[in-house]
């Protein structure tokens, strides 16, 4: 195929993603203005209306900040608990083996300092800050997506794309094939990501000017798929590719801006739920929507009640036209003919139900809350008494089981990404260890949700140790029928200490077989002095005939 038919293949397949896209706007348009303190650009208008004004991104229907902040405490809890700075989210290990039963001191050893060094390269760039930005909008609108790419500087660098900005493309099992987006980009960053020679020579000439010129933007069409051989555009065996065009006929410029091939799958994708497989996810700000805009009502009614009250219309007599000082305040209007019903007066006497106003709001407020699971996040506050930090992680990690599906699908399609992408790169460039021939890594990912699950096997253990301890005093044959070895090594797995801390079963059974050999020679060296002691006292026994009785003993 040609690159004029290759570039109308990409340009028919984004215009295909983003017609799917369209039926998702009116939603994310109404969750945005419900939801959040600012409006996406790309929601409100299509990408070529830039608005540059930053107060024209403030979103003035929003008169109670509740449902913001509701959003707000849902994506920072959620953040927090499946990728946390603070946490140690990933282990690395061999696929299909148990590190609690089958050690291997240097493929542990190997595995355990590749995920090390993932940690660090990923808090040295900005993924945890595009990261948050990410599961805002997953939270807020139901799809967050984050893009990893290779950086001479830092490793790899991460951007997170706005809502409304981007269009996925999705197979028959309903997992992400395909990315395209629309962005703009100024001249000086065309020349600087592209070069001179793929640019034609009016937006070159711009950009080496600088200035205003050099800001001049133009729209990008960016498309991510599958590297199909058939069409001629990478004659290479990566499974991926990304193409680059303008988005608008330009005169002399090529069809493609620039064809690069990908090692890994470059988009993590963040889907809250995806009923009836549809290809973008269905956020649960979605099922309190109508609360929100309930509350947003309110506030504005109360407001009219409460300026009608303060400042009611006025019933004036006619001799008072043309008098304004007589409404104001202090204001005194002389009149020769003053009569009861002369004069000014309220139109009418409003008096505004504020405590029932009050406690309706409270209840709006409290199911937004409830639907944006605020309740898993703010235990440490609405605790009566001071808790220890083990019992509120306990009651965290318990109420968010419910959050299990959108972890799993997080697995799979974001954070799994993220972590192959980065350990993709961090091997080309030489920055973790090799690993045996034949050998190879699998993720598990260590989080609240595996926490919880791995909890209940905890409790398990320790309901039983106490029972058993409880018996061993009346039956201590009891106590042999517990293998506490394994006892030990199941506790440790459920709390996530590492296999290392541990020492190997062959280990232990040495170090028994040395403290037995020592209590055994403790007893023998107590009866060889306990014998010699006995000697002494039967050597001062005088038995008569000059003997004492050691001497009678030995003849």
């Amino acid at each position: 195929m040609t690159d004029e038919e290759n570039i109308k293949r990409s340009r028919d397949t984004v215009l295909a993603a983003k017609a799917e896209q369209q039926k998702w706007l009116p939603m994310w348009r109404q969750l945005n203005e419900s939801f959040y303190p600012f409006l996406y650009a790309n929601l409100m208008g299509s990408v070529s209306a830039y608005a540059a004004d930053p107060d024209k991104l403030r979103n003035t229907k929003m008169l109670d900040g509740e449902p913001a902040l509701a959003l707000i405490v849902l994506a920072a809890g959620f953040m927090n608990g499946v990728t946390s700075p603070a946490r140690k989210w990933i282990n690395i290990k061999r696929p299909g083996t148990k590190p609690y039963e089958e050690r291997d001191a240097g493929v542990s050893q190997a595995h355990s300092e590749i995920r090390t060094k993932i940690l660090e390269v990923l808090a040295g760039t900005n993924y945890y800050d595009t990261r948050a930005e990410q599961v805002y909008d997953g939270c807020g609108i139901g799809t967050g997506v984050l893009l990893c790419y290779e950086d001479r500087d830092y490793v790899c660098k991460f951007t997170a794309c706005p809502p409304g900005s981007y269009y996925l493309t999705t197979d028959e099992s309903n997992q992400v094939i395909g990315f395209s987006r629309e962005f703009r980009m100024t001249a000086v960053d065309l020349l600087r990501e592209f070069g001179e020679k793929a640019l034609p020579r009016d937006i070159v000439e711009r950009a080496k000017k600088g200035g205003a010129s050099g800001r001049t933007t133009y729209v990008i069409s960016h498309l991510i798929e599958k590297n199909e051989q058939e069409s001629g555009l990478l004659r290479t065996n990566h499974p991926f590719r990304e193409l680059y065009w303008f988005s608008a006929s330009i005169s002399g410029a090529p069809p493609y801006l620039a064809k690069r091939p990908l090692y890994e799958w470059p988009v993590a994708v963040l889907r809250w739920s995806c009923p009836d497989n549809s290809t973008y996810g269905f956020p649960p700000t979605a099922s309190v929507v109508g609360k929100a805009i309930q509350l947003q009502n309110l506030e504005y009614k109360s407001d009219q009640g409460l300026d009608k009250m303060i400042s009611p219309p006025i019933l004036a007599d006619v001799s008072l036209r043309n008098r304004p000082k007589a409404f104001g305040a202090n204001g005194v209007t002389y009149t020769s003919n003053l009569k009861a019903n002369e004069g000014a007066r309220p139109l009418l006497n409003l008096q505004m139900p504020f405590q029932e106003m009050e406690i309706k709001r409270q209840r709006i407020v409290q199911a937004i809350k409830d639907g944006l699971f605020n309740y898993l996040f703010d235990m440490i506050s609405s605790l009566e008494t001071v808790r220890s930090a083990t019992e509120i992680d306990a009651r965290r990690e318990e109420k968010m089981i419910v959050l299990g599906p959108v972890l799993h699908r997080s697995y799979i399609e974001d954070i799994g990404v993220v972590v192959k992408r980065v350990y993709g790169i961090m091997s080309r460039k030489n920055l973790v260890p090799k690993l045996p021939e034949g050998e190879g890594a699998e993720i598990q990912f260590s989080n609240i949700l595996s926490d919880v699950q791995k909890a209940s096997d905890v409790a398990t253990l320790e309901r039983f140790t106490t029972f058993v301890g409880q018996v061993v005093p009346v039956w201590p044959d009891a106590q042999a029928k517990v293998n506490i070895l394994d006892v030990i090594k199941q506790y440790a797995e459920g709390l996530g200490v590492r296999p290392t801390v541990l020492n190997e079963d062959q280990t232990v059974a040495d170090v028994a077989e040395a403290g037995n050999e020592m209590a055994q020679l403790r007893e023998t060296s107590e009866v060889a002095k306990n014998f010699g002691s006995a000697a002494g006292s039967l050597g001062q026994v005088d038995v008569g005939g000059g003997l004492n009785a050691v001497q009678s003993l030995l003849g």
